[in-house]
């Protein structure tokens, strides 16, 4: 069976990690670093799951660098001075268990020299394997900076990019199903998560339907079914020989082995059946022209098993839809006759309309006494008339909250014009 998976990760002294206490630990032995004074890898040096252990250089790298793994890290912990230096990039890589030790490494030996090595970087690479042959995986430390006759020059800054990293898993997906093509095995691998999976799965479902080739479209069907489901968890080997790290696993082969069946039961309608992949119905092949999409009388009760069973993909599986953009209608505008400025004719008409709306909150009204002790009242809009008409004499206006309000003020026209 043949498994997916890169991952990368690095190696810094921010976290506390030193790139000659990994290689010890992953060529399970012992290691001096002449930077700290320390001794790494005593306690995993007796471990037995070592099987391959190489260092792979291009042509133009001194000879003192690649002597051992111990010289190489130790040369490269000497060379970055950064207290937060990033000394090395590592790789897990898990490897097919189809496959024997020496065809692993023949597989690692590929991706590496032609991926990496080709590009100036210095692999140093170990492959580990419990009795078995139940867990293959590689461990990979690449260098950062370019190779010169005297050691390390400049970091390579395009070795950081994200793309960088996704051209990597790319390759390797494409080496391995070449080694797994050459070995005559049906196993492949993709470097993309399942639901992107699934989701090319169902567009050239799609491109078959339209093409009439319904059997071409149910197979595409049937492998986006079995990729509709949560992908397997990675474990450490702590946990996986833990009882729970066995249940998860068990719990994990549970869903893949069901949705595995889910597809195996779609296959079945190929030369009898057609399936709609946008609305996930299913016609008998010599009458779909006669029957409407939710027309399902058909007496056979192996047919109306397995349009039910459909029915139940249909509830838990989502297609992509193609969804067309809709167009809104640019707004009408106008020129505000007040501000001046740009403005919709639906804002002006609804900022007209309140503005044409009295409320009992807008109407404040006024005691005006004159000289001769006459009380007039009048609204606030003509309080300035009625200031004109004074003629002059002194006035005193005050004001009558409305019900509500708290606002009460009295304005002193003689000793506003003091003032």
């Amino acid at each position: 069976m043949a498994l997916y998976r890169l991952e990368m990760q690095n190696v810094s002294r921010a976290n506390g990690v030193s790139s000659v206490a990994k290689a010890a630990y992953r060529h399970r032995s012992v290691m001096f670093d002449h930077r700290t004074g320390e001794i790494h890898g005593e306690k995993s040096a007796n471990r037995d799951d070592l099987v391959y252990a190489e260092i792979l250089a291009p042509d133009n790298t001194p000879d003192f660098l690649i002597k051992s793994s111990n010289d190489l890290w130790g040369f490269v912990e000497q060379t970055e001075r950064r207290k937060d230096a990033r000394t090395a990039k590592e790789f897990k890589i898990t490897l097919p268990h189809d496959l024997s030790n020496e065809q692993n490494i023949a597989l690692m030996k590929d991706f590496l020299l032609n991926h990496f090595v080709d590009k100036g970087i210095i692999c140093d690479f170990v492959l580990h394997n419990d009795k078995g042959n139940k867990n293959p995986h590689a461990h990979v430390m690449i260098t950062t900076r370019e190779i010169t006759p005297n050691g390390f020059g400049k970091k390579v800054r395009e070795w950081d990019e994200e793309k960088t990293l996704h051209e990597w898993r790319k390759d390797w997906a494409k080496v391995q199903n070449r080694h797994l093509k050459k070995l005559g095995l049906k196993s492949r691998v993709s470097h993309r998560t399942l639901e992107e999976q699934k989701n090319i799965m169902i567009d050239l479902a799609k491109k078959a339907e339209d093409a009439k080739d319904f059997d071409k479209s149910i197979l595409y069907l049937a492998k986006a079914i079995e990729l509709d489901r949560p992908p397997m968890q990675n474990m450490s080997r702590k946990k996986w020989r833990t009882k729970e790290g066995q249940e998860q696993r068990k719990r994990d082969q549970a869903i893949r082995d069901k949705a595995r069946e889910d597809a195996r039961a779609v296959k079945v309608l190929r030369g009898v059946a057609v399936v709609d992949v946008a609305s996930f119905t299913v016609h008998p092949l010599q009458k779909k022209e006669h029957l409407k999409n939710n027309d399902f009388s058909v007496k056979n009760s192996w047919w109306r098993s397995t349009v039910n069973f459909i029915k139940n993909i249909k509830a838990k599986f989502s297609t992509k839809k193609d969804i067309k953009p809709v167009q809104e209608k640019e707004p009408d505008l106008m020129i505000d006759p007040v501000t001046g400025l740009p403005i919709t004719t639906q804002k002006w008409q609804e900022m007209s309309d309140r503005a044409n709306v009295r409320t009992p909150q807008a109407e404040i009204s006024y005691k005006v006494r004159q000289s001769d002790g006459e009380e007039l009242k009048t609204p606030q809009n003509a309080l300035q008339d009625v200031l004109e008409a004074s003629g002059g004499k002194s006035i005193k206006v005050k004001s009558v909250p409305v019900p509500g309000s708290r606002r009460r003020r009295v304005i002193d026209k003689d000793s506003s014009d003091n003032g």
